[in-house]
């Protein structure tokens, strides 16, 4: 299935391939650093998904990290990008890397410090029906 890596150690946003038969594994190669649960916080109006590392600010050698205009707080770590229909399976990513790189601000170690000190000082929000 094709997709689009975001690397945070070269800075670089790429088309990858990636194993649709075995997804969660797949994703978590890709995104690195020890994933083994992944978050999807940005969805995009043609229905791609950005997977990051759940747990990302938990690691502590943090090697790299971005700003993304629809997320709330920097992104550490490196993030893959699919498709999905309107039944929520899994597709070929709809996004184009030129679309991607527009939007990304890379972070630099310093702030990615910063960014990692604010997201674990901060109190959970709970929210409740």
């Amino acid at each position: 299935m094709k997709a689009i890596l975001i690397n945070v150690v070269e800075k670089k946003v790429q088309k990858i391939d990636i194993d649709e038969f075995n997804l969660l594994n797949s994703l978590c190669g890709f995104i690195g650093n020890g994933c083994s649960c992944v978050a999807a916080p940005v969805r995009y109006d043609n229905n791609d998904v950005m997977f990051i590392d759940d747990e990302g600010y938990l690691h502590e050698n943090l090697v790299g990290g971005f700003y993304y205009p629809d997320y709330r707080t920097p992104i550490c770590g490196n993030a893959v990008i699919i498709g999905e229909n309107d039944e929520g399976e899994s597709m070929d990513c709809k996004s184009t890397v030129a679309e991607i790189e527009y939007n990304l601000n890379w972070l630099g170690d310093f702030e990615i410090m910063l960014a990692q000190e604010q997201v674990l000082s901060t109190p959970p929000t709970i929210i409740s029906w």
